[in-house]
């Protein structure tokens, strides 16, 4: 029943993962109170983490980003 409410989602294989580590954790949880519950595993459904490519920033926001930077006063210390 777990299995079906997981893929039964249309999102993505992410979102699909995200939901089952929301069921293996309160699985955990039920199997403290109930020895007969079975604990999920935790490599079933992975995320997929893609990293994003850095942003290069032209000269002009680089400039802009230098002197916005510099009109920042620091905190007083307290």
């Amino acid at each position: 029943m777990s299995l079906d409410f997981i893929v039964s989602w249309d999102g993505s294989a992410n979102g699909r993962a995200i939901r089952y580590g929301v069921v293996r954790r309160f699985a955990a949880y039920i199997s403290i109170y109930d020895p007969l519950t079975e604990v999920f595993d935790a490599k079933a459904f992975p995320r997929f983490r893609a990293v994003p490519p850095p942003r290069i920033l032209s000269d002009a926001e680089l400039g802009a980003l230098i002197s916005a930077c510099c009109s920042v006063s620091p905190l007083e210390a307290i």
